[in-house]
C-alpha cells in the first residue's frame, strides 16, 4: 500500500488557545482542505508562556516585561500574520483538495496545486519561527537582566519552539509526539530531594539536545518523502516507474528510520532516568511513568481487582499460617508472572510505527 502524501484538516482536531488566532478562526464548514504540513497552528500559546516563566525561574517585575513582550508579538504581529496569511493558504489548500476530486491523484494538476500548498506551507511555518526568535531575542534584553543561569535556559525554550514547529506535519506516529519532560514533572520531580531532582533536570536538557534536531530531521525529511511520493505517483499513472527509481519503500526509509531513532532515544532517556531513582521509590515512579507511557496497558483494573483480593486474604485475622503462606507464595508468583507479561506487552508497544 502506498502512503499517500497528504492529509486532510480536521476541525476537531485543530487546537485553540483563548485569543491565539489559527486557522481554525478562518476554515470553512464543509470545504475540504488538503495539506502537507498544518501551518498557522504553531503560534506561542499565553499556557506556554506561562510555562516559559516558569523555566526561566522570572522575577514578578521581569514577568511583567516578559508578558508585555508577548502581548505585542501576539496583537502586533503573530495574529495579523495569521489572519492575512490564512485566507490565502486555505484557498490553495480548497483548491488542491478540489482538483484531487476531479483530476485525481496522479494528476499534473493536482501535483502542481499540491506543490503550491506545500510551498505556503513550508513559507508559513518559516514566518512563524522567525517571529518567535525576535520574542526570545526580546525576553534576553528585558529589564532587570536576566541572569547567566536564565540566559542559559533560554536555550531550552529554543528548543521546545523549534520541536513545536516540526510537529506541525501531521503524525499519528507515538514517539513523533510523544516526550519525556512533561511525564517526569507532572509524575516524579517533586517526590524527589533536591539533589536527584537536579540530576534529573539536567538529563531531561540533555535529552532535548539530542530530541530536537532528531525530530526537526524527521520533520523535513517527511516532507522530502512527501514531494518524491507524490511525483512516484503522477509518474506510476504514465507507467513511467520502472526505470530503476526508488520505490515507496525506499522514499519512505529515511523518516522512517528517524521515527526508529526517536523510540530508541526516549526510551534510552527514560532508562537512564529512572537509574537515578533509588531502589527504594523506583518501582513506584516506574509506574506512574508507564502509565503515562503507555496508556494502552495501564491502568489496569483488572491487576488493581487481584492485588487487592491478595491484601484481603493476607489481612484475615482468622488465616490459618499454612493458608497464608500459600497466599504469599500465590502473590509473589503472580507478580512475578504479571511483571514478565507486562515487559512484553510493553516491548510491543515500543514497536509500533
Amino acid at each position: 500500500m502506498i502512503r499517500l502524501p497528504l492529509h486532510f484538516l480536521c476541525l476537531a482536531s485543530v487546537f485553540a488557545d483563548g485569543d491565539l488566532r489559527s486557522l481554525r478562526n478562518h476554515v470553512q464548514p464543509e470545504v475540504g482542505y488538503v495539506h502537507a504540513a498544518v501551518p498557522l497552528e504553531t503560534g506561542l500559546s499565553r499556557s506556554e508562556v506561562n510555562r516559559w516563566k516558569q523555566v526561566l525561574q522570572l522575577s514578578d517585575v521581569q514577568s511583567a516585561e516578559m508578558l508585555k513582550l508577548y502581548e505585542a508579538y501576539l496583537n502586533d504581529q503573530y495574529n495579523p500574520f495569521v489572519d492575512r496569511s490564512a485566507r490565502g493558504y486555505l484557498e490553495k489548500s480548497a483548491s488542491a483538495s478540489a482538483v484531487l476530486q476531479s483530476a485525481g491523484m496522479t494528476s499534473d494538476e493536482f501535483r502542481a496545486a499540491w506543490r503550491s500548498v506545500d510551498r505556503e506551507a513550508r513559507s508559513l511555518l518559516g514566518a512563524s519561527r522567525r517571529m518567535e526568535e525576535q520574542l526570545l531575542i526580546g525576553i534576553e534584553a528585558i529589564q532587570p537582566a536576566l541572569t547567566a543561569g536564565q540566559l542559559d535556559r533560554i536555550q531550552t525554550l529554543r528548543l521546545s519552539s523549534s520541536r513545536r514547529h516540526a510537529r506541525a506535519v501531521p503524525s499519528s506516529n507515538r514517539w513523533v509526539r510523544f516526550e519525556l519532560r512533561p511525564i517526569w514533572e507532572s509524575e516524579v520531580l517533586s517526590r524527589l530531594a533536591e539533589a536527584d531532582r537536579a540530576k534529573i533536570s539536567s538529563q531531561l536538557d540533555e535529552y532535548e539536545q539530542e530530541l530536537t534536531p532528531l525530530l526537526d530531521q524527521w520533520s523535513r525529511s517527511h516532507l522530502e518523502a512527501a514531494r518524491r511520493i507524490q511525483d512516484y505517483l503522477v509518474d506510476s499513472g504514465r507507467g513511467q516507474t520502472e526505470d530503476g527509481r526508488p520505490g515507496p519503500d525506499r522514499i519512505w526509509e529515511r523518516p522512517a528510520n528517524l521515527i526508529k531513532r526517536l523510540r530508541a532515544l526516549h526510551l534510552r532517556a527514560n532508562d537512564g532516568l529512572l537509574a537515578v531513582l533509588d531502589d527504594a521509590t523506583r518501582a513506584d515512579l516506574a509506574a506512574r511513568v508507564d502509565a503515562k507511557m503507555y496508556p494502552e496497558l495501564y491502568p489496569d483494573p483488572m491487576h488493581a481487582e487481584a492485588s487487592r483480593a491478595f491484601v484481603g486474604a493476607l489481612a484475615e485475622p482468622e488465616a490459618p499460617a499454612p493458608l497464608v503462606s500459600a497466599v504469599r507464595e500465590l502473590r509473589e508468583q503472580f507478580a512475578r508472572q504479571y511483571d514478565a507479561l507486562a515487559q512484553r506487552l510493553k516491548s510491543r508497544c515500543d514497536g509500533w510505527d
